[in-house]
Order: C-alpha cells, then sequence, then structure tokens
C-alpha cells in the first residue's frame, strides 16, 4: 500500500487507515489526534503538577510560570507533541525508514507520549525531546555523508542544546555516540568534534548566567548534579503506579520480542536505525532509575525512538491486527487517563 488507502479495506480499519497516506492535509488530522489524545488535560481534569525538580535553568525562566495542570501548559504541551510528531513523519519520509509512505511514525509517536496522565502537561523531558528528534534527522544525515564531520558536530550540539532544558538528557549523549558508530565510521577529526558540540552551548549557558550573577547555580544544575555518582530512584509507590509501570514495561517488552520482525528483509539503513532506536530507548530508559525521586514525565525523553518502532510494529503486522494493538494502547492510555482524574 503506498500512498493509496484501500476503501475495500475499511470495514477492518479503524484509526490507522485514515493515515495511511501520503496527503499533506492528513497532517490537520493528526493534529485532531494529538488534542483528542489530551482532551482530559485541556478539560483541567487532572490533578495539578508541579514541574520537575531536576528541570534545567532555562526551562524554568522560560517556561516556569506555565504551571502543570493549566491551560497553558496543556496546550504547549499539544503544540510541541504535534511539531514534533510531524518532524519524526518527516524524518521516516525523508530517509525511507518505512516500506510505504505514511503518518503513521507521527501516529506513533503522539500516542506514546499520552501514555500517561503526567505526560499531558509541560515538562522539560518534553521540550527535551524536540532536540533529541532534531539530533535524530542528523544522525541520518551523517549516514548519507560519511566523511563530513559537520553533522556529528550538529548531533552533539543538539543534545547538549537539549541538556540546557533537562540536564539529564546529557546522558543521552553516549547513546548518541554508539549510534553514530552503527551509522558509520568515525574519522580522526570526528572525535573532537563530537566533544565541541556537546561543550560549545554548555559554555554559552554559562556565560549567559554568569552575567546574571548565577553561574554557580547553573553549574551545580548542569554538570554537578548531572554528573554525580547515581543513586537508585526513591520514592515510587508501586501499589499506587504499577498500571503505569505494568504498561510501560510491556511495551517495552513487545519491541524487545519483535526486533527480529523489524529487520527482517530490510534494507541496511532501516537496520541500523532499529539499533540506533533500542541503544536510545536503554540509556533514556535507565537514566530515569538513576535519579533523585520520581517523575513519570521523564520517560518523554524516549519517546521517539519508541514511537518509531511502534510504527515499526504497526507497518509489520497485518492492517487489522495493527489496528488491534492500537486500540490497546490506546485504550489502557485512556484508562490511566481517567484512573487519575482528581476528584477535588
Amino acid at each position: 500500500m503506498r500512498g493509496n488507502c484501500d476503501l475495500g479495506t475499511l470495514k477492518y480499519q479503524v484509526v490507522l487507515y485514515f493515515f495511511r497516506n501520503i496527503h499533506f492535509s492528513t497532517a490537520l488530522l493528526l493534529i485532531l489526534y494529538v488534542f483528542g489524545l489530551h482532551f482530559i488535560g485541556l478539560a483541567g481534569w487532572l490533578p495539578a503538577r508541579a514541574d520537575t525538580a531536576d528541570a534545567g535553568l532555562l526551562y524554568t525562566d522560560l517556561f516556569g510560570n506555565t504551571g502543570g495542570g493549566t491551560l497553558t501548559s496543556s496546550l504547549l504541551t499539544i503544540a510541541l507533541v504535534a511539531v514534533q510528531s510531524i518532524m519524526i513523519n518527516s524524518i521516516a519520509d525523508q530517509f525511507r525508514l518505512m516500506d510505504s509512505r505514511s503518518w503513521l511514525p507521527g501516529v506513533a509517536f503522539a500516542l506514546i507520549t499520552a501514555l500517561h496522565p503526567s505526560f499531558l502537561y509541560l515538562s522539560a523531558a518534553l521540550v527535551a525531546s524536540f532536540f533529541i528528534v532534531w539530533s535524530l534527522r542528523f544522525l541520518f544525515y551523517a549516514y548519507k555523508s560519511p566523511r563530513s564531520p559537520l553533522h556529528i558536530f550538529d548531533i552533539s550540539l543538539c543534545i547538549s542544546a537539549a541538556g540546557l532544558f533537562y540536564p539529564r538528557a546529557l546522558l543521552i549523549a553516549p547513546a548518541m555516540f554508539i549510534s553514530v558508530g552503527i551509522m558509520r565510521s568515525w574519522g580522526p577529526r570526528d572525535y573532537a568534534v563530537f566533544l565541541a558540540g556537546l561543550i560549545l552551548p554548555l559554555q554559552m549557558g554559562w556565560t549567559w548566567y554568569f552575567w546574571h550573577d548565577r553561574a554557580g547555580a547553573f553549574f551545580q544544575k548542569h554538570v554537578s548534579d548531572v554528573f554525580n555518582w547515581p543513586q537508585l530512584v526513591s520514592g515510587i509507590d508501586t501499589s499506587a503506579e504499577w498500571p503505569g509501570l505494568a504498561l510501560i514495561s510491556l511495551l517495552f517488552l513487545f519491541f524487545i520480542f519483535n526486533i527480529s520482525a523489524y529487520t527482517r528483509g530490510k534494507s541496511i539503513l532501516v537496520q541500523k536505525s532499529v539499533a540506533v532506536m533500542f541503544w536510545l530507548l536503554v540509556f533514556g530508559g535507565l537514566h530515569i532509575f538513576f535519579c533523585a525521586g520520581w517523575e513519570w514525565d521523564r520517560f518523554m525523553l524516549v519517546g521517539a525512538p519508541a514511537g518509531i518502532l511502534l510504527a515499526y510494529s504497526y507497518e509489520d503486522m497485518k492492517p487489522l491486527y495493527a489496528e488491534i494493538l492500537h486500540l490497546i494502547i490506546l485504550i489502557a492510555a485512556f484508562a490511566l487517563q481517567f484512573a487519575y482524574i482528581s476528584v477535588s
């Protein structure tokens, strides 16, 4: 199915059918889909949530007044999710990551970023995710231009820029370093270029806050707190949070069990992209368990790789089975959202 939808299959298609095309107008439908996923947050039915304690100074300065649980926070979240969904779809189309061009990667990302009620409001990790998506585009450019160090610089620059909003996004850097090695061989200059890209935003951020007499706070938040010896996360009430933990764990196991399906008969680029997504998923997922306290919104950092893997799953399944999988995840997400509705 390339670019067209067979009307004869409509009888067993529910949602994904409408995104199995390459029409630009479908982007509007994708935006409506994002609004639907975030309806409960828009309605203000969820309890207010404080901003993540380990948000970066730049995030606090720019978005500190939005507040978790407000209409502004919900609208900004919808805008960011919609933009990133379109960006991911553009990457998948440009580099032919899918067998058939469609809007499924964007739909999958939008669903992943609505799995838990804490995802429905603005967070530092969601803003950082925007730069992670940009870094993926440069990563695929690096595959196309294996001798150019420019894209290596762009990749690490994006990761470091993400760290200005969510400092622990810097812990994704080792995964990106490995991913560059998967996509292309390292050249003599590439190591220095990668390091320079990581340092530049931090240097500029420190200089800015130095002139505003906050250099010490910047260094503490963006360097010391990030690279301190990690302590296993505490403060999670497993008796109350087990549905969310179960849903995310099952989804991760689903990805693992389908590795061979993602790569069987695929192009070299797709096989490499699957490896990249898993490295990002592992590093991004593990960092959550080595932070002080428990914050669900940290999972937003791995929304892009998880969304792309879910899109691979949709494509490899028969349309009916893909619809069933989508509906199961959708129902589970809405069930979690309604379970968190404030009764006050």
